[in-house]
């Protein structure tokens, strides 16, 4: 059998394979990261080479992910506050739902009704906060097994969309063209959160006292004991709004600042998706970013994206390659202009990485 047809066989074999022995009309199987590691045991027992088992779990696509699901929101207007709407965000790559990490009293707070406030780290990170945010990591790997610097594989989004269903230009109307209201993907890194941080810069989240200074946490412990934030890559903080030093306890005026992040005027080259212009039917969407995706900018291909409302870089792999152990991904809905606005519902981010 030549290899190719090989891979494409055992491909098939390892998506409908469920290692406990599920019934014929169970759903798709998704694999753990213990299934995963069970296989790559299977392969290597047959002498093959490390090279050649990645290969083949690349190949079959044989890969765990975690899920961030939102149900439906409201929709984000221009002209509002919420012409910018934070929708939702995975887990940090390499951090799984089961671990002590997520627990409320060390995570981020969720945002609520499309608000997303950034939290504000000092300006320099100390290096027992550099220490700790790496323990963080190793112990979220310790439990996921990421593969490599840069384990992500693939990003699948799913969502149902629709804007206001009027306007804009006759000739535009059921096409992407002159559509201002379309879905960003966006990009946070976790960070911990020093000790009395709250109390050095102003607007900072508080968070309970530690137990341990961050250094003196075992690395069984970090998971239960290091509290964590998420600091915005993409979009970033606007330039001249830098964190402050908080002012006096006793200026009983004391007010955080506003920070604001850098949003996008218009749709542009890393859209995730526009809507269809004037279009009061709404539409499912499945867009799948992969690691190995070479579709250039400047290309017939990339072209061909754009006359599907997305963004022409959004087809070179890139944003996947780059995801590290740490990282998150967020979706954002936006809308510009008077009298547009966009509908979201049925929202399903789901990230895949390699073990």
């Amino acid at each position: 059998m030549a290899f190719p047809n090989f891979l494409t066989a055992f491909s098939s074999s390892l998506q409908s394979i469920n290692p406990f022995s599920s019934p014929p009309s169970s759903p798709v199987f998704e694999p753990a990261v213990a299934d995963v590691l069970i296989v790559k045991a299977i392969l290597r027992s047959f002498s093959l080479p490390p090279e050649l088992t990645d290969t083949i779990i690349d190949y079959a696509e044989y890969w765990p992910h975690t899920s961030a699901t939102l149900p439906g929101i409201s929709p984000a207007c221009a002209g509002r506050s919420l012409e910018d709407y934070f929708i939702t965000r995975t887990l940090p790559l390499g951090c799984l739902p089961s671990s002590p990490s997520t627990h409320p009293s060390r995570a981020p707070a969720p945002p609520t009704q499309g608000r997303m406030k950034p939290h504000i780290f000092p300006l320099t990170q100390s290096e027992s906060s550099k220490a700790a945010t790496a323990a963080l990591y190793s112990a979220w790997a310790q439990t996921s097994q990421p593969r490599e610097t840069h384990p992500c594989r693939k990003i699948v989004f799913r969502f149902r969309s629709r804007d206001q269903g009027w306007g804009g230009d006759y000739k535009d109307r059921g096409t992407y063209n002159g559509s201002f209201t379309w879905l960003d993907v966006g990009r946070e890194r976790a960070r911990v959160v020093e000790e009395n941080e709250s109390e050095r810069v102003e607007g900072s989240t508080k968070y309970p006292q530690q137990d341990a200074h961050p250094e003196e946490v075992s690395e069984s412990d970090v998971e239960k004991t290091l509290a964590w934030n998420l600091e915005s890559v993409v979009p970033p903080l606007e330039r001249d709004e830098v964190p402050k030093r908080s002012r006096t306890s006793l200026d009983l005026d004391d007010r955080s600042p506003t920070v604001k992040l850098h949003h996008p005027f218009l749709p542009h080259d890393k859209t995730l998706q526009k809507n269809r212009t004037a279009t009061e039917e709404a539409k499912d969407y499945t867009i799948v970013w992969r690691w190995d995706d070479n579709i250039d900018s400047e290309s017939f291909e990339a072209e061909e994206l754009e006359k599907v409302g997305r963004g022409k870089a959004t087809g070179n792999g890139e944003f996947v390659r780059s995801l590290e152990v740490g990282d998150v991904v967020t979706l954002w809905a936006r809308a510009r202009f008077p009298g547009w606005s966009i509908t979201i519902k049925d929202v399903q981010v789901d990230m895949f990485w390699a073990v």
